[in-house]
């Protein structure tokens, strides 16, 4: 465990974030479990609905984690397609690699890599999918110009996200869970209540889900759409590339 962080003005995004969930990888799957009511199941199922995926596909999971969007989205695509996931946490990673050998599936590939910066060359992908990702990487629209980059003409991009409800009773209530039971389950079962009150506060300063949606349209996306999951806990964006 690491008992003291850097603060965000004495390191990049990028490697807070890489610090933050290399610490939390272990505990990561039953604490989503935890914090979402097992809810996560049902929206991770709707994201990979939303994709549209055909067998033989070739798929780019973004922010992969330990793989749980993965798995779902190679039993899509078959052994005829073949997902490629990235994350920038190696201990996330080698969680995934672990369950990766446990299933021993042929069509995955995890790879280490920046959400900004990725090593892959433009029209590549027929899908892409980003879970919980977007509000961790340092600049959200730069991240869809990457993301769009890859994608190939006609291909479509989801991506599945926290954010906070328009609803005042509902926001009050589900600010209060962020601020109090997210620290608590951290502090408890991670031992680690400084990274999951990033988590609170990650989700809080997070853009609304009609900005999220003006992003995907600047960056070039068409027939964008925004899924609102929950009373707006969670929201599910969509678009194609023309």
């Amino acid at each position: 465990m690491i008992n003291e962080y850097p603060s965000h003005q004495e390191v990049s995004k990028e490697q807070l974030v890489q610090t933050i969930f290399d610490s939390i990888a272990n505990q990561y799957d039953i604490i989503n479990n935890l914090m979402s009511f097992g809810l996560h199941h049902a929206w991770r199922k709707f994201l990979i609905n939303q994709t549209e995926l055909k067998q033989g596909q070739l798929v780019l999971d973004v922010c992969c984690g330990t793989g749980s969007v993965t798995f779902d989205l190679a039993a899509k695509v078959g052994n005829n397609g073949q997902v490629i996931a990235v994350d920038l946490s190696s201990k996330m990673l080698s969680i995934a690699e672990s369950k990766l050998a446990q299933k021993k599936l042929s069509n995955i590939q995890f790879i280490k890599a920046n959400a900004l910066y990725l090593p892959f060359p433009e029209n590549t992908f027929d899908c892409l999918t980003i879970a919980y990702g977007l509000r961790n990487v340092a600049n959200i629209q730069l991240a869809l110009s990457e993301l769009h980059r890859v994608i190939k003409p006609g291909g479509k991009i989801v991506s599945l996200e926290m954010t906070t409800p328009i609803i005042p009773v509902i926001k009050e209530v589900y600010n209060y869970y962020l601020k109090s039971w997210v620290p608590w389950i951290g502090s408890k079962i991670a031992r680690n209540r400084w990274a999951y009150q990033y988590l609170n506060e990650s989700i809080r300063n997070f853009p609304s889900s009609e900005t999220i949606l003006h992003f995907f349209d600047q960056t070039g996306f068409i027939n964008t759409k925004c899924f609102k999951l929950c009373f707006g806990i969670v929201a599910v964006h969509s678009g194609i590339k023309p």
